[in-house]
C-alpha cells in the first residue's frame, strides 16, 4: 500500500513488535523506532529503540529525530486529541513524509445501528472519538496531510460465504465493485495512506 521506501519509520502502538519483525525482514536496512503504551510489551522487546509512551498525553519519542514514515494500528480510537496528535507527527516527518495508519469506522452500518438504539459504537471502554472518515479526513488536511488512499478492511459484505460453496456470493461481489463512499459504509475499519504536503 505504502509507495515509499522510507530510511526511517516510527510505529505508533508497536504492541509486541508484529510490524517490527515484518518490516525488518522485509527492510533489513531501515532504521526502525517504536513505542507502546505498554510497560509489558516494551520490556518484552528489549530493544533500544522501542519505548513506552502514552500518546493521550505524551509527546512523541525521541526528541527531534524525523521520520520518513510514521505509522500505527488501533491507536487513534484512543486519542482524543487527534488534531494535536496529527500536528506532531507532522512535525516530525520529513518533506513528503508519509502517515499510514488505521482507523475504526465509526459510521459503519452496524455501528449506526447500535447508536440509534441508544448503545455505544465503541468496541473499547477507552476509545474516545467517534469521527466518520470524513472527519477523519478534514483533520488530517488541516494539519498539513494529503490523504492519498483509504482502503476499506473487514468488509462485512465480503466477508458473506455463499452457504453451501464457500465461494463469495453475488452480494460480496457487488460490495467489491462498490465506491469507496459507498463501501464505507461497510467497512468496520479503513487504512489510510496520507502524505505530508506542508
Amino acid at each position: 500500500m505504502v509507495d515509499c521506501h522510507p530510511g526511517r519509520i516510527l510505529e505508533l502502538g508497536c504492541g509486541i513488535g508484529i510490524l517490527r519483525n515484518a518490516i525488518r525482514q522485509a527492510l533489513p536496512d531501515i532504521d526502525y523506532f517504536g513505542c507502546d503504551i505498554s510497560h509489558t510489551a516494551v520490556s518484552a522487546l528489549q530493544d533500544p529503540q522501542v519505548v513506552r509512551a502514552d500518546l493521550r498525553s505524551e509527546p512523541l519519542p525521541f526528541g527531534e529525530i524525523l521520520f520518513d514514515c510514521v505509522a500505527g494500528s488501533g491507536i487513534l480510537e484512543y486519542v482524543e486529541d487527534l488534531p494535536g496528535l496529527f500536528a506532531s507527527i507532522h512535525s516530525r516527518l520529513t518533506p513528503n513524509g508519509f502517515l499510514v495508519a488505521s482507523y475504526f469506522n465509526m459510521h459503519h452500518l452496524y455501528r449506526r445501528v447500535l447508536a440509534t438504539l441508544g448503545g455505544s459504537p465503541h468496541r473499547h471502554g477507552e476509545w474516545r472519538n467517534n469521527l466518520s472518515l470524513a472527519e477523519l479526513g478534514r483533520i488530517l488536511s488541516d494539519n498539513g496531510f494529503q490523504v492519498i488512499r483509504w482502503v476499506p478492511v473487514n468488509l462485512c459484505l465480503t466477508r458473506v460465504r455463499h452457504i453451501w460453496t464457500d465461494e463469495p456470493g453475488w452480494y460480496a461481489k457487488m460490495g467489491m465493485m462498490l465506491p469507496f463512499q459507498a463501501k464505507s459504509a461497510f467497512a468496520y475499519q479503513v487504512v489510510f495512506q496520507a502524505r505530508k504536503i506542508q
